[in-house]
């Protein structure tokens, strides 16, 4: 069973940021009426982390796992997503469930948990909040080479896709 644990902040987000272009991998979703939680950036990688003054820092991002043959473990990872949402959804629990699955649409492996992100007194009134979630995994299994992916979800919906492909190491 793979060890996890979870490390998720807040921050604010300013509308500029987002119009400047961040770098989005995966697929994300846009807002339904009543909810606005999105995630901005959603990225596997070797390691994550946020510093105290909320910088969020990734290394090693990637898509694709290399074994020399299947079924394989991989040793450690990160699912790294970055929420936006609107000051009005501060202080509600929203439920987050991340789910890995096989090219088979199989659930593999479910993770949930409880994110509530507070408007810290230093907000400025009326922007946009934001939080990151980091959650590590070790020992991922890998049953077979192919295709899989991260599912992230808030309150069912479905808010960023992470491909995630296996494949055998060529031989040299």
């Amino acid at each position: 069973m793979p060890s996890i644990s979870k490390a998720s902040r807040h921050r604010i987000l300013t509308r500029d940021r987002i119009s400047r272009g961040e770098t989005i991998t995966g697929t994300l979703s846009r807002a339904k009426a009543g909810d606005t939680m999105n995630a901005t950036l959603a990225v596997l990688a070797d390691f994550a982390n946020q510093s105290a003054d909320g910088k969020l820092n990734i290394l090693g991002a990637f898509d694709t796992i290399y074994a020399p043959s299947f079924p394989a473990a991989h040793p450690e990872m990160k699912v790294v997503v970055r929420f936006e949402l609107h000051p009005a959804e501060a202080d509600q629990a929203k439920a987050l469930e991340i789910q890995f699955r096989g090219s088979d649409g199989q659930k593999l492996l479910g993770l949930q948990g409880v994110l509530q992100v507070t408007v810290r007194p230093d907000s400025p009134a009326g922007e946009m909040l934001s939080t990151h979630t980091i959650l590590g995994i070790n020992g991922l299994q890998l049953p077979a080479a192919g295709r899989y992916e991260f599912v992230v979800m808030i309150n069912g919906d479905i808010k960023a896709l992470l491909p995630l492909r296996a494949i055998v190491r060529p031989q040299e």
